[in-house]
């Protein structure tokens, strides 16, 4: 499952965690990743990998763009 994302700076998606597998890749912008509270800055072409079960979140610092990618498909993802 793919799905994009458009955020404005200062913008958030809060900590959080599911069953499925996620990539997220930056496709414009400036975002601080947190996976399992390791910190780290994305930029265009940037990506991050977060596992089953795993804590997450980012924090828009340029308005910009992230591209979800989920497996198995997320049927709470709307």
């Amino acid at each position: 499952m793919l799905a994009e994302m458009d955020f404005e700076s200062g913008g958030a998606s809060r900590a959080h965690s599911h069953p499925e597998e996620q990539l997220t890749y930056c496709l414009s912008g400036e975002f601080e990743a947190e996976v399992d509270m390791d910190k780290r800055r994305l930029g265009p072409g940037d990506s991050f990998y977060a596992g089953p079960g795993q804590s997450h979140g980012v924090a828009c610092i340029a308005a910009g763009k992230l591209l979800h990618v989920f497996t198995p498909q997320r049927p709470d993802y709307r």
